[in-house]
């Protein structure tokens, strides 16, 4: 089976993305200047392509019949905790953003929850990546 070129672009665009969100997260921990444009862009990207890809994939479930079980079931996983996810970042940027334009370091005064939501992505990234393999090599 062929990979959709959409899946192939939302995959490559979203290691960009994630590279873009830990240059954020870093630049914010570190406590230099926060690079506002750079979170709302992905803010932005976020909210339109994923949610629009997210609806690409739930309207073309005619390929999941060729699936097995294990294949569905993490399908399954990795939407709930890329939609958790993708949740938690827009609450977590904007209130950094928020708390950085009132001068305060909101990845450090909140660390564990930083490195949690980074480490739940992480996770999130890779089962969609191990997904897109499974499914189409």
């Amino acid at each position: 089976m062929h990979p959709p070129l959409f899946s192939t672009l939302t995959l490559i665009a979203e290691l960009f993305i994630f590279g873009a969100i830990l240059y954020v997260f870093f630049k914010g921990y570190e406590g230099q200047v926060f690079p506002f444009g750079l979170a709302y862009f992905t803010i932005a990207y976020e909210v339109i392509f994923n949610i629009g890809y997210m609806v690409y994939r739930s309207v073309g479930l005619k390929q999941a019949s060729a699936l097995s079980e294990n294949l569905k079931k993490l399908g399954m996983v990795h939407g709930i905790l890329s939609l958790i996810v993708f949740i938690a970042l827009v609450i977590f940027l904007v209130l950094a953003i928020k708390n950085y334009e009132k001068g305060i370091n909101y990845f450090k005064v909140h660390s564990s929850l930083t490195f949690l939501l980074l480490a739940f992505w992480v996770i999130s990234l890779s089962s969609g990546i191990f997904l897109y393999i499974k499914t189409y090599f």
